[in-house]
């Protein structure tokens, strides 16, 4: 290779190289083979649905030199011959004719060369010569040598591409929500949240810190998972107790007060332990370098997780190459921030409502437990005095089944000399929620005789705060229920002391 051509692969190299290029710099990239080849252009196609798409063109791809058939067959050549590095051919019409291994001093209009990925062995790179007396050695050379530093820098590109398509369409933090459907624990919801705002974000690692109600100590802490977090510094990085987690947390109490971020370009400024917005990690500074280097940290950020003004956590972005934090990307940082701030929320209300209801359930079994074992009877009764529900007792005192009992009206079960009472103690229940005075009534027995019953009527009182389950619709009431002893007989229409109060009975059978 003359000097000429090393000049052009060191100018390639350093474009190449650059920590986020974009298709700007894959175009200044072409311009050297361009220059390189002596070639009228040079350009990168990747595969499209359906048609083969230029980067950095906004061109219809019906419009390009070649038919798409043409580029199809040119890659299929290359892709079926993976130890072929180029190939030449010539284009009239914008149909593709002839081809031939890449050599010097062959005639060709064009050149391509698959530029294979990590992920992908479908983007192409073409010159357009032409060249009628063939390129020379040391331009065979350049191609050979040229090849794998473009395919670095478009896998580069095309994975930038791929980060701002994801920006785009990542309205909920669709990957949070598939998590969050999946998983319970907060802790492996935390991980996935930090998995997907990495993969988004495009930087190396991202951790979530949430706190206490208080807001003065870390509860949860994680990271996201990616090909080092098996680490020991990728453990200290989770850990809440370490140098890091402790200045962080103190920074990140003081960024919520503010609702502002910290920007941190360069993790190895000397000068960064005078910046005022770092204050309250000032005098961990030193050992926070000493910590980003070993974990090959060059830049980062930092921003409080906020829900309605209330300081959840806060969320750190670092990166292992240099970051210049441009309005565009802080602004992208931010929605993230915001959209995961509504996501951790989310996880908070589930594990309140979880908690909810097994506290729920327990009640419930307590209740059964003490309605199915109690000696009296306990029932339900409707506004219109329907006997809703009895308790197990019910075929001990009144000789019904559970069944049986349900759906009678309790005025038509009723002594026709009770009867009035009867319906006046039931409108004045109605009437007034809370316990009522105990009513001596005769209720006909399943074998046809009269039972003296003294009843203890009881609507619960609700207040919008009360945790206790709420067994009783409003148009329900509850009654405790016993027979009474024959002393006490005589006079049905006298109240008699009763020592046990039922505090209502479940909704259904």
């Amino acid at each position: 290779m003359g000097t000429r051509v090393f000049d052009e692969l060191y100018e390639l190299a350093t474009i190449a190289t650059k920590p986020t290029p974009g298709p700007a710099e894959l175009e200044a990239a072409c311009r050297v083979v361009r220059r390189a080849l002596a070639a009228d252009d040079a350009y990168v196609i990747r595969a499209g649905d359906p048609a083969f798409i230029r980067i950095g063109c906004d061109c219809e791809p019906a419009s390009y030199e070649i038919k798409q058939k043409g580029y199809w067959l040119v890659w299929r050549g290359l892709a079926t011959r993976s130890t072929l590095p180029a190939t030449l051919f010539d284009v009239q019409e914008r149909i593709v004719s002839g081809s031939t291994a890449l050599k010097a001093g062959a005639s060709a209009t064009h050149l391509a060369s698959i530029l294979p990925g990590d992920e992908s062995n479908s983007e192409l790179l073409i010159v357009r010569g032409p060249w009628p007396q063939g390129l020379t050695d040391a331009q065979v050379a350049f191609v050979t040598t040229a090849r794998p530093i473009l395919a670095h820098m478009v896998s580069n590109v095309l994975d930038a591409q791929r980060r701002t398509r994801q920006r785009e369409q990542l309205e909920a933090l669709a990957d949070v929500s598939a998590a969050f459907s999946e998983a319970r624990d907060t802790d492996n919801i935390l991980t996935a949240i930090a998995t997907a705002v990495a993969k988004a974000s495009g930087f190396d690692w991202v951790t979530i810190a949430t706190y206490n109600d208080a807001a003065d100590a870390i509860v949860d802490r994680a990271m996201n998972v990616a090909r080092h977090s098996h680490t020991d510094i990728a453990a200290r990085f989770r850990g809440s107790n370490s140098v890091q987690a402790v200045a962080e947390l103190r920074m990140g109490i003081e960024l919520a007060k503010t609702g502002g971020c910290v920007l941190i370009q360069d993790a190895a400024d000397p000068g960064l332990v005078e910046r005022d917005d770092i204050a309250p990690m000032r005098d961990d500074v030193a050992g926070l370098q000493r910590y980003w280097e070993r974990a090959h940290i060059l830049s980062l950020a930092m921003f409080p997780i906020l829900f309605q003004q209330k300081a959840l956590g806060f969320i750190a972005f670092s990166s292992s190459t240099p970051r210049s934090f441009e309005a565009p990307e802080v602004e992208f940082l931010r929605a993230l921030v915001s959209q995961t701030a509504t996501t951790i929320k989310g996880v908070r209300l589930y594990a309140d409502l979880d908690a909810s209801r097994e506290e729920l359930r327990q009640s419930e079994e307590r209740f059964r437990s003490l309605v199915q074992n109690a000696s009296d009877l306990i029932t339900i009764v409707d506004a219109d005095g329907i006997l809703q529900y009895a308790s197990p007792s019910v075929e001990r005192l009144m000789g019904y089944g559970q069944d049986e009992w349900r759906g009678k009206s309790l005025i038509e079960m009723l002594h026709p000399d009770d009867v009035g009472r009867g319906a006046a103690s039931l409108a004045a229940v109605i009437a007034e929620p809370g316990v009522h005075p105990p009513t001596t009534l005769r209720v006909r027995h399943a074998d046809g005789s009269w039972r003296y019953i003294e009843t203890v009527p009881h609507i619960p009182m609700y207040s919008p705060r009360q945790k206790e389950p709420r067994w009783l619709t409003p148009a329900q009431f509850g009654a405790l229920c016993r027979e009474l002893p024959p002393h006490l007989r005589q006079a049905p229409h006298q109240p008699c002391p009763i020592q046990r109060i039922a505090a209502g009975g479940p909704s259904g059978g």
